[in-house]
């Protein structure tokens, strides 16, 4: 799991021990829910406390 400040170093990370430590499972933390599908082509799973957030309070708000 990859949670740095930065979704940059997080998907560095990810991708190092994905293909240099052979990790199967390499889950990564970003900022920028936009950048999710390019982190899932890369073969790493992506996620976005961001996108977490504003569905909880979307929730919280249409209740």
């Amino acid at each position: 799991m990859a949670v740095t400040q930065g979704d940059n170093r997080n998907v560095m990370a990810a991708q190092i021990a994905k293909h240099i430590f052979n990790v199967p499972r390499v889950v990564c933390r970003i900022y920028d829910p936009l950048r999710r599908e390019l982190y899932e082509t890369l073969g790493l799973e992506a996620i976005s406390p961001t996108t977490i957030f504003a569905q909880i309070l979307k929730d919280e708000l249409y209740k």
